[in-house]
């Protein structure tokens, strides 16, 4: 595992407005949607396909912005095809929880030799979640003594598509103890997030920041393109030395 470059110190203080505020009395946690992109708009150059698009100083900059969250979430997809740890590297900071959003309990047979599991037994990351559909509890009984201690399996109920509704799942979130969650994709989570709303009508995220990376993935990619349009508010863009963009602003 590379170690990380040195952060660039004008980021802090362009993030900072998009960062968690106080959320102790909330019911809803504080959430911020974050993906990196190409220029046509991909994350991956095929589905399935991990693919580097940051540079050295955004990936130092991502973790960065995990010492201020309390929550990972990522889907299913993501999980299978990354095995990603979602921890964090900078500083001395490992306190963020993994969320596996994974209905239909796909992660099973690969979480055994997971990098979060790994992390878990080794002390160097905390327990995931893995958000699983309320009718798969009974046959969900046992993980087995290997996976005892090293996951924490929560049950929601889901729509007649096999899908969890967003409110209900992040009030779940909100209700273990997590105040705050950055969401990292897959495309799908990406899409259907940019246009879901709360019971009050307000968007169910707080912010999003994306970093663009200078190169074109092709057709072929996983897209990040909302089914709607979608208007953006309190926009800021931020570049440095290193060939990246990176922007930050909320739903408007």
């Amino acid at each position: 595992m590379s170690s990380l470059v040195p952060l660039d110190p004008s980021l802090p203080p362009f993030l900072q407005p998009y960062l968690p505020r106080d959320v102790s009395d909330s019911s809803f946690p504080f959430i911020l949607l974050t993906w990196a992109q190409s220029l046509d708009s991909r994350i991956s150059l095929e589905p399935g396909v991990q693919t580097i698009i940051s540079s050295k100083q955004t990936k130092t900059m991502t973790h960065y912005i995990r010492t201020q969250f309390s929550g990972i979430l990522i889907g299913i997809g993501t999980f299978l095809a990354d095995d990603p740890g979602l921890n964090c590297r900078y500083g001395n900071a490992n306190s963020i929880r993994p969320i596996i959003v994974d209905p239909h309990f796909r992660s099973r047979e690969k979480l055994k030799t997971s990098r979060l599991v790994r992390q878990v037994n080794e002390k160097t990351g905390l327990v995931p979640i893995i958000l699983i559909d309320e009718n798969l509890k009974d046959s969900v009984c046992s993980l087995g003594d290997f996976l005892k201690g090293t996951v924490q399996l929560e049950f929601l109920p889901t729509d007649n598509s096999g899908r969890f509704n967003w409110t209900r799942l992040f009030q779940r979130v909100r209700s273990i103890g997590i105040g705050s969650v950055m969401v990292e994709g897959g495309g799908s989570i990406i899409n259907n997030l940019l246009l879901s709303k709360r019971e009050n009508g307000e968007p169910i995220i707080d912010a999003i920041v994306v970093t663009i990376g200078p190169r074109f993935l092709g057709a072929k990619g996983t897209e990040v393109s909302p089914l709607h349009s979608v208007e953006l508010k309190d926009r800021k863009w931020w570049a440095g030395d290193c060939g990246d963009a990176v922007f930050a602003g909320r739903v408007a």
